[in-house]
């Protein structure tokens, strides 16, 4: 339980962070969540599906960020915490 709790916190930190990054960064992170993505050739679910479009047009929210993240850690954890060190 503490181990989850600790998760949660991690990715909330995450999400801050990101939020605070300047534009052309935002969109960087954005690709590269998205090849994560297009890698793994998982199907999404259509509110998956629409988080990602978000994403794509711009909407760089913090809520936005937050289901991206929470979907490509899903598909690959490894990958998607590499690029999160990266920012």
């Amino acid at each position: 339980m503490e181990y989850e709790m600790e998760m949660v916190r991690e990715e909330e930190r995450e999400i801050e962070r990101i939020a605070e990054l300047p534009d052309a960064e935002k969109w960087e992170i954005s690709d590269e969540l998205l090849e994560v993505i297009v890698e793994s050739e998982e199907e999404l679910n259509p509110r998956e599906v629409s988080e990602f479009m978000a994403l794509i047009k711009g909407h760089h929210t913090r809520d936005i960020f937050r289901k991206v993240i929470k979907t490509a850690m899903r598909i690959n954890h490894a990958k998607t915490t590499e690029i999160l060190e990266r920012y």
